[in-house]
């Protein structure tokens, strides 16, 4: 707020120039929004990104007037300016921690402030961040030809594979897989991606038995599938060629 000081005339009239001291007051500006997995070791999740965390803490800095603010906020799916200083959720902090309903989709996080002398800021419009939301596992892939195919004898210890692929239509979409071919039923992959993706050829080499193939599918939001299993191929490579049992004889 600025003072004005000024001088008068005989007359009472203002003479010379009016003289101001002191600093103007601003009225809140939220300069930056954030959002995290927790309040103090979580990874930051940037505007536009998916996670699968549905409790989150957003936290603003507000480098104006923050000892006289409230901060009135909202999570809805919006991505217009939706604060309207009436009706919202409010704090006199500068963090919240908001957990999202379980519903897949896009939220957006809205935050404006009002100070003590109830100037909104900033200009009356909210700050916000996008978060998209997946809290679903996308679906396995499936083996639709194996060559040799499973459940047969064979001493080739290479098979080739085509698959259909896995889907994750109304999430975040398959970031990638997690494979692993040896000799029991139920395996479960670990959690690290193939950066070739699904492969094409597989090498039975742990010696003759039942082999199988294990495959799990991850998402963009970090959701992982339990386990797709193929399988077995039935390896003996002592196998000899087929011989008739009745001689034949050669005229």
């Amino acid at each position: 707020m600025y003072h004005f000081y000024f001088n008068l005339n005989s007359h009472g009239l203002v003479a010379g120039h009016l003289t101001a001291y002191g600093t103007a007051t601003n009225g809140p500006d939220i300069v930056k929004t954030r959002c995290y997995t927790d309040s103090t070791t979580g990874t930051e999740i940037l505007h536009g990104t998916w996670t699968n965390d549905n409790t989150l803490y957003f936290e603003w800095t507000d480098p104006n007037s923050p000892s006289d603010d409230t901060f009135y906020y909202e999570l809805n799916h919006s991505s217009g300016n939706t604060i309207g200083f009436s009706d919202e959720a409010t704090t006199t902090v500068n963090h919240v921690e908001i957990t999202l309903p379980n519903e897949a989709d896009n939220w957006w996080f809205h935050v404006a402030a009002k100070n003590g002398a109830g100037t909104e800021g900033p200009q009356g419009k909210p700050r916000k961040i996008l978060i998209k939301y997946d809290c679903t596992e996308p679906s396995d892939p499936s083996v639709t030809s194996a060559d040799p195919p499973i459940d047969t004898l064979t001493n080739d210890n290479s098979v080739d594979l085509t698959w259909n692929e896995g889907t994750d239509t109304d999430g975040s979409g398959v970031d990638g897989y997690s494979w692993v071919v040896d000799k029991v039923p139920d395996t479960v992959p670990g959690q690290t991606m193939e950066e070739a993706g699904l492969p094409n050829t597989i090498n039975l080499d742990n010696g003759d038995g039942d082999y199988y193939i294990h495959v799990r599918t991850k998402d963009n939001a970090g959701n992982w599938t339990s386990a797709y299993h193929y399988g077995p191929w039935k390896l003996d490579t002592t196998l000899q060629p087929l011989i008739s049992p009745h001689p034949v004889t050669v005229q």
